[in-house]
């Protein structure tokens, strides 16, 4: 299989993907950038009809992939709490945030097993030089393939 060479820096970056779950590319396309996430989700528990058990596997790599785009894009909040007893230490809380508002982020893969449940999804979103998520953003389309 021959890629387009309009294709290949959205076939490395999905490559790139594979490896560590988010990119960010430069789309060609003025100041705009490409900020790509996978991610990974299970259906839910009270999921037992095949159709519910896709969707709800879906859904929840789809949510994952969006927390993953804003945490690229807006970093994440973490708080720490130690606590001390009679002055030893007794243990620690952490608790990470990620907040954001994400517009326009597009799917570019989708998957699921029906054998293990799980499925997998990938987002792309366009970006801004300041920052901002750009819908549409005149992106190229990347052919889902097989």
């Amino acid at each position: 299989m021959t890629v387009p060479v309009r294709l290949l820096p959205f076939a490395l970056c999905l490559l790139g993907l594979l490896w560590s779950g988010c990119a960010v590319m430069d789309a060609g396309a003025g100041d705009v950038r490409v900020v790509l996430a996978s991610a990974q989700g299970l259906p839910a528990a009270y999921a037992t009809a095949e159709p519910a058990r896709r969707f709800t596997a879906l859904e929840s790599a789809r949510q994952r992939a969006l927390a993953k785009l804003a945490e690229e894009l807006y970093g994440v909040r973490v708080e720490r709490a130690a606590k001390v007893r009679d002055m030893q230490f007794a243990g620690e809380e952490i608790e990470a945030q990620v907040q954001g508002e994400l517009r326009g982020a597009q799917v570019v893969h989708s998957e699921y097993d029906e054998e293990t449940g799980l499925a997998e999804v990938t987002l792309r979103v366009g970006v801004d030089a300041s920052g901002r998520t750009v819908p549409g953003a005149g992106l190229p389309l990347v052919p889902l393939l097989p």
